[in-house]
């Protein structure tokens, strides 16, 4: 069974819709929509351990961006300043009403190794939110989460984000293994 209601763009941003529906009285179920308020979204950072790097030609440095609705965010990256081509994935919707991507950029390890600064910023406009990621290598994981005047970013971690990153980590390395290989496939038939 389905059902279709269309409703004007004025009535969607200021009325709650209510569906009712079953096939028994006492099995009557409830659902109600409206027009999801803004969010900013959480952001979650992936880069590569050293052992991970070790016998890569590419690391690849991510960013999870989870829980904003509206679908509308902005993603840049940037090497010391200057700007780099990202990917972004297509956002998918979540059963809560959000929306979560996975962006990333591929850098050559000994570009990563040199320690210079990586940086994924998200914008999301309808929530006026606007922070950045900062990546460099270390001995260790490192990430600097900051905002606007150094302010660190706080991310609430509920199961699913952790899920998501486990995720999109095994996502990134998959890639970053299938690429070297590839460039290393070139290699031996030049």
């Amino acid at each position: 069974m389905s059902s279709l209601l269309k409703v004007s763009a004025a009535d969607w941003k200021n009325k709650v819709y209510y569906c009712k529906a079953g096939y028994k009285p006492n099995e009557i179920k409830t659902a109600e929509w409206q027009k999801p308020q803004p969010q900013p979204p959480k952001l979650s950072s992936l880069v590569p351990s050293r052992e991970v790097i070790h016998s890569q030609a590419n690391a690849v440095l991510g960013c999870v961006i989870s829980g904003f609705p509206p679908d509308n965010v902005t993603v840049s990256w940037k090497k010391a300043g200057s700007a780099q081509a990202g990917i972004v994935l297509p956002s998918t919707p979540r059963s809560n009403g959000t929306f979560e991507t996975i962006t990333y950029l591929s850098v050559p390890v000994q570009e990563w190794t040199k320690k210079q600064k990586y940086t994924c910023e998200v914008k999301h406009a309808p929530s006026g939110f606007s922070r950045q990621i900062n990546m460099t290598y270390k001995d260790e994981i490192c990430t600097d989460l900051t905002g606007e005047e150094g302010k660190e970013e706080q991310g609430q971690v509920d199961g699913d984000d952790n899920v998501l990153t486990v995720a999109a980590f095994a996502i990134l390395f998959i890639i970053s293994f299938l690429y070297s290989t590839f460039v290393n496939i070139v290699k031996v038939q030049e």
